[in-house]
């Protein structure tokens, strides 16, 4: 397979990636060789420790969040007694708590920046001070935890990575520096169209 059949096929991979496909590792192998599985396979297994990893900063601002949460749990409940500034009081101290956490994420997250990883959303961002908007370590079970934003959280999103590398190594070794109109037939004059998938393994 030369440069070019290689590109083909890397430009076929990552279009089938970009539309929610996955892909085996012997049909990677085939267009980036075994060193470049070799980085595929350490940065999927460096994903899944860091997934495991629970620094105790994430730790520390789960507990303050947990207890501003079940005040404000608790406001909520009391407001549908009779005693409203009781509620409000309530409500005001969990703010409070919830603020005070997201202060201390902030000032975390500025010294380690790496600590952003282990947080599901921009602690900079829009946060409103309840449920809903306070950010969530990524290891959380609630409903209101979003997509990790900054995380890489898919065997597919490193293999487009690993794919975007070898595809700009290859453009180099061809000299070549834009996208270029890459060829539609292979070796045995089989026309390639960019959604004929047959000579794969996915």
């Amino acid at each position: 397979m030369n440069t070019q059949e290689k590109l083909m096929r890397i430009k076929l991979l990552k279009t089938h990636l970009e539309n929610g496909g996955s892909v085996v590792r012997p049909t990677l192998r085939r267009v980036i060789g075994v060193s470049g599985l070799n980085e595929f396979n350490k940065a999927w297994r460096d994903e899944k420790l860091s997934h495991k990893n629970r620094p105790e900063e994430i730790l520390e601002y789960s507990k303050r969040l947990k207890k501003g949460l079940q005040l404000y749990s608790r406001a909520e409940n009391s407001s549908f007694k009779p005693n409203h500034y009781k509620s409000k009081k309530l409500m005001e101290h969990a703010e409070s708590v919830l603020e005070n956490a997201l202060e201390y994420l902030r000032d975390m997250c500025g010294v380690t920046q790496s600590l952003r990883i282990y947080i599901d959303r921009d602690p900079w961002g829009s946060i409103e001070l309840c449920p809903e908007g306070v950010p969530r370590p990524i290891w959380s079970t609630s409903a209101y935890k979003q997509p990790c934003f900054n995380l890489k959280n898919s065997k597919q999103v490193i293999a487009l990575e690993i794919l975007e590398k070898y595809q700009n190594r290859l453009k180099k070794r061809l000299g070549v520096t834009e996208e270029i109109a890459l060829p539609t037939t292979i070796k045995n004059r089989k026309k390639l169209a960019l959604t004929d998938f047959s000579d794969f393994k996915f």
